[in-house]
């Protein structure tokens, strides 16, 4: 009985290994013939601090613009916000 319980656990241990294998180390490629600049990105405007819109200019604000903003301009990328 030990011994069918020691050979299921290493069969699933197995499989979620092959899977793991399976999901990320799989290569992604991009196409670099027209590499993008600018980005949009669709946020829910309801996730206040995190996405809202602000009463005074209209546009979207948040912690989330921030720091998306924050890490489009390290990449060298141009991000706009959709609601």
């Amino acid at each position: 009985m030990k011994s069918k319980r020691i050979h299921t656990t290493i069969s699933i241990a197995r499989l979620f290994l092959v899977i793991y294998l399976g999901v990320f180390l799989t290569p992604v490629y991009a196409s670099s013939d027209s590499p993008a600049t600018e980005f949009t990105v669709g946020v829910p405007v309801d996730r206040c601090p995190m996405f809202y819109i602000d009463k005074d200019n209209g546009k979207i604000a948040g912690i989330g613009v921030d720091l998306m903003e924050s890490a489009a301009k390290e990449a060298g990328f141009n991000v706009a916000f959709k609601v």
